[in-house]
């Protein structure tokens, strides 16, 4: 198993589980609370990575409710001597890094547990466990699930991007990022497929559509919920 390989996994998986903590055996859950006004909020995850069985489990870290992840402290956070200093102290055989990214929401719903590491100068609080049985990435546009329990408000009047498959299920964007291009910004993020240039390379089939809703969007995972990462590594919630 390569640290590369154990990246992959949790950068096509992290960003689908912020606010859907798991709270350590013996503590008190904490409560379910909305967030308003997280609309192109920035933020930024570290993902601890370890060994599972044959598969993995990922502890993830979320800089959300600790700070905006201003890039100074963001690279202080993955410095080779940071992330090492973290993989130690958590006895985590990786530590990835997920960011810096953006929400493309009004509202989030969910848990955050209390606990907090510093990654170099960089506090981010404990979001989510997550467990892998292999470590394969799900290509591009290739439908997978998480487990979660979150919910996720468009305003009306707010801008949706929605990719819409071959199928016909429709995926909205839930949060963009820069990890593959810093042309991916909230002024260009309406027009990633448009252009004689356009940054989405979408396969055969495949839509993507930017416009503002016209009532509220709500969206709920139960539980679990399916996703779709584009080639940009923008990550969108299947709409019921």
């Amino acid at each position: 198993m390569t640290r590369r390989s154990i990246s992959i996994v949790v950068a096509a998986t992290t960003v689908a589980v912020a606010m859907c903590a798991v709270a350590p055996a013996g503590a008190t859950t904490p409560p379910y609370t909305m967030q308003k006004h997280v609309y192109g909020k920035r933020y930024c995850e570290m993902a601890a990575v370890f060994l599972e069985g044959q598969g993995l489990k990922v502890d993830i870290y979320n800089s959300f409710n600790q700070s905006t992840c201003p890039t100074s402290l963001w690279n202080s956070a993955i410095t080779g001597s940071a992330m090492n200093a973290a993989k130690t102290a958590l006895g985590a055989i990786a530590i990835a890094t997920n960011g810096p990214r953006w929400w493309s929401f009004d509202e989030i719903g969910g848990v955050m547990a209390p606990q907090v590491v510093k990654f170099g100068n960089l506090g981010l609080q404990h979001a989510a466990v997550l467990h892998f049985a292999g470590l394969a990435q799900p290509p591009a546009f290739t439908e997978f699930q998480v487990i979660r329990t979150s919910t996720w408000v468009w305003n009306k009047g707010t801008y949706v991007r929605v990719l819409t498959s071959p199928a016909g299920r429709k995926f909205i964007m839930q949060s963009w990022t820069t990890q593959v291009s810093t042309k991916v910004t909230a002024s260009k993020v309406n027009t990633l497929a448009t252009g004689a240039h356009p940054l989405l390379t979408l396969p055969a089939g495949w839509k993507y559509k930017a416009y503002k809703a016209t009532k509220k969007v709500t969206v709920v995972a139960p539980g679990t919920m399916q996703l779709v990462q584009d080639n940009l590594k923008n990550v969108y919630s299947r709409l019921p």
